[in-house]
């Protein structure tokens, strides 16, 4: 049986991992796609965040490269009505984890 946190960082993975955009091979863009009413990827440079809108604020996996700090920041403002809860970092590479330190000041 799975735990709700096994749940979460496979579904999650399922997402990013079969998430294909067109015209992004070795692109840099940024911006948002809308899978749903509740969750969203944002794209900032050479990763991908999952986010996903709570009653508490949004919940998301991984925080994207540290170079794309500020502008990841900036897409996340709209789907932040207040401050991200939670950040779930699936492992330790730094393209992965580069905003953690600016979530964490920012209240997450």
């Amino acid at each position: 049986m799975l735990n709700r946190r096994q749940l979460l960082v496979g579904a999650a993975g399922a997402l990013v991992g079969g998430m294909t955009l067109p015209g992004r091979a070795g692109a840099q863009q940024a911006g948002r796609v809308a899978l749903s009413d509740r969750l969203s990827v944002l794209t900032s440079g050479r990763t991908n965040v999952v986010v996903l809108s709570t009653a508490d604020g949004p919940v998301l996996v991984h925080s994207g490269a540290p170079e794309s700090t500020d502008p990841f920041m900036s897409d996340l403002k709209p789907l932040s009505s207040g401050r991200v809860t939670t950040v779930f970092n699936t492992h330790w590479h730094l393209e992965n984890t580069g905003a953690n330190e600016a979530l964490r000041q920012a209240g997450a």
